[in-house]
């Protein structure tokens, strides 16, 4: 079942929430140290969901972050945090569509890309290839992306079965070294992988849990609900992050 960024149960969940996949300050933190983030720099991130990471970069690096998104509950929980941490002149917003990059920017002109968590909604080559011409010569792309870590046969049945249901009409979960692959087809470099530590789950799982659960104690009854409880049961309770791991993977763009 895919997921509509417009889906109002999707407001109701991350209402209040920070993060809108695993991360968090030091998952970015690392990110950042990965694209060799310093004042003056540029950054397109690309999903920004709340603007917890665009925040947290431009506070902590001073770097100038064009952040855009397609859902516009996201993008005024975004815009709420940055004039709340008094970042609008080193935070521009806009909503835009993944699929359409790079036209709505015209060409190249920033120093780095970051993606947590969505490269998948077009395909990781795809979005690779996608943002390319947005990079300067030697720019760099960080993303977090799901991927299997383990052999097919070490994953658990039910995981697979999940991740196979939740991927209808997406690209399919392929393994690092096909990621690693993809990205290095796509005009980069090839980089380097890390998954993301159990931290990155605990930030994200807890309070989506917490919301859930509020939202069915409320009487609140839909499909998504019921995919996010069995995400939670199946891919966290049951530890599935252990063989489909999301990785930071970090790669420069060819001259």
């Amino acid at each position: 079942m895919s997921l509509a960024p417009e889906d109002p149960i999707l407001e109701a969940i991350f209402s209040g929430l920070d993060l809108l996949g695993p991360g968090g300050p030091e998952v970015a933190r690392y990110l950042a140290h990965g694209l060799e983030l310093r004042p003056g720099l540029s950054l397109l991130e690309v999903a920004c969901g709340t603007g917890r990471t665009a925040c947290q970069l431009a506070r902590e690096f001073g770097v100038a972050i064009v952040a855009m998104d397609l859902a516009s509950w996201a993008l005024r929980a975004a815009a709420a945090r940055v004039a709340r941490e008094k970042l609008e002149a080193r935070i521009q917003l806009r909503r835009l569509d993944m699929r359409e990059l790079p036209r709505p920017f015209g060409g190249r002109g920033f120093d780095a890309v970051l993606c947590e968590g969505a490269a998948h909604l077009v395909g990781l080559g795809a979005f690779a290839r996608s943002v390319a011409p947005l990079l300067k010569p030697g720019g760099k792309l960080a993303l977090t992306h799901l991927c299997y870590v383990v052999e097919p046969e070490r994953v658990p049945a039910d995981v697979r079965a999940f991740l196979s249901e939740d991927g209808e009409g997406l690209p399919a979960v392929g393994s690092l070294e096909q990621a690693l692959q993809e990205v290095a087809e796509a005009g980069y470099e090839r980089g380097f992988a890390y998954p993301l530590p159990r931290e990155a789950y605990e930030l994200y799982y807890g309070p989506v849990r917490d919301s859930v659960r509020r939202l069915r104690a409320q009487g609140m009854r839909s499909p998504v609900l019921d995919r996010f409880e069995r995400e939670i049961e199946i891919y966290y309770g049951k530890g599935g992050f252990e063989t489909a791991a999301y990785v930071a993977i970090v790669a420069e763009r060819e001259e």
